[in-house]
């Protein structure tokens, strides 16, 4: 897998073209630290003075540094496919080793600044559902009992009836309500944590139906392939 440069990107880059592999070299820690701590004017003030050119050059050439060693750590690259996403910006031989053998020393580190710097989002652990079902069984105008059920992982595509639930209102007059209850569990730094939501048993069918769809496009080939790129 090679890295997939825009047009942009090679111009933020070029300026680089005309460094000595030493020089290389410093821009290659002034882009890890920009990952970690951001900008820092400064540094590219200094920069800028000792190569006599503008803030500006120093600022985007480090901002396509960070990306490209970046891009490399994130999708975990060789040194070979690493190498090989370089002939693009026309490197001399010895920029390109410098580079390279940068991304492998510290590729380690950098996908670490990587993941320190994500969102900490919300991750799915597990969702249960309960069927609730109350039984009024009714003799003439009296409800004489009033009987509560829980139906816990029953398939949503089969009919849950009373009688099937309760066989005491079986041949006996009967009206229920039906309603859904969703445990949806996810992961939140430190801890999980746990919602109980309502649904009606459409919504519900529909609900498993879904994740029932993603779980296959999970098992295809192209899901499989971007999940090995994103890790």
């Amino acid at each position: 897998m090679l890295l997939q440069l825009s047009e942009r990107h090679k111009e933020d880059v070029a300026f680089l073209l005309q460094l000595t592999p030493e020089i290389l070299g410093e821009f290659c820690h002034i882009a890890v630290d920009f990952l970690q701590h951001g900008a820092n004017r400064k540094v590219f003030s200094s920069a800028a003075k000792k190569l006599r050119v503008e803030p500006g050059v120093v600022e985007r050439a480090v901002n396509g540094l960070a990306f490209l060693l970046s891009e490399g750590a994130r999708l975990n690259l060789s040194d070979m496919d690493f190498s090989d996403s370089l002939l693009t910006l026309t490197f001399s031989e010895e920029s390109k080793k410098t580079l390279t053998s940068f991304h492998m020393e510290h590729r380690a580190t950098t996908r670490a600044i990587l993941a320190e710097r994500q969102p900490d989002l919300p991750h799915y652990t597990d969702l249960e559902w309960k069927l609730e079902v109350q039984v009024l069984i009714v003799v003439g105008l009296r409800v004489v009992e009033v009987l509560t059920r829980w139906a816990a992982g029953k398939s949503m595509s089969s009919t849950t009836s009373p009688a099937s639930i309760c066989p005491q209102v079986r041949d006996r007059r009967y009206r229920y309500v039906r309603s859904s209850w969703i445990l949806l569990t996810i992961r939140i730094t430190p801890a999980p944590q746990s919602f109980l939501l309502q649904a009606d048993v459409a919504n519900l069918r529909h609900l498993g139906t879904e994740l029932e769809d993603a779980l296959k496009e999970l098992r295809k080939a192209h899901a499989r392939r971007i999940m090995r790129n994103i890790k």
